[in-house]
């Protein structure tokens, strides 16, 4: 997760949440670091490579961070 200061700090995966059920839950939003994604579970999923400062939209809780989704779609900032 990247911090304010700008520095990235590891914390516990949580899995995929809705941005819906995360915006009603005590969570504060982060930036999550990856460098690719796939759109299936699996060996043969298509990867899509983010680009050069993107990130994922996380969201914080007590716990460790989810990867927040839009309709089933993981949300990319």
């Amino acid at each position: 997760m990247l911090t304010r200061a700008g520095e990235y700090r590891y914390v516990s995966w949580l899995g995929f949440i809705e941005r819906e059920e995360a915006l009603s839950a005590d969570a504060r939003p982060v930036r999550l670091e990856a460098f690719a994604y796939a759109l299936d579970e699996g060996f043969g999923a298509d990867r899509i490579e983010l680009k050069s400062g993107q990130h994922i939209q996380g969201c914080l809780v007590h716990g460790g961070v989810y990867g927040v989704v839009v309709g089933g779609v993981l949300r990319v900032v």
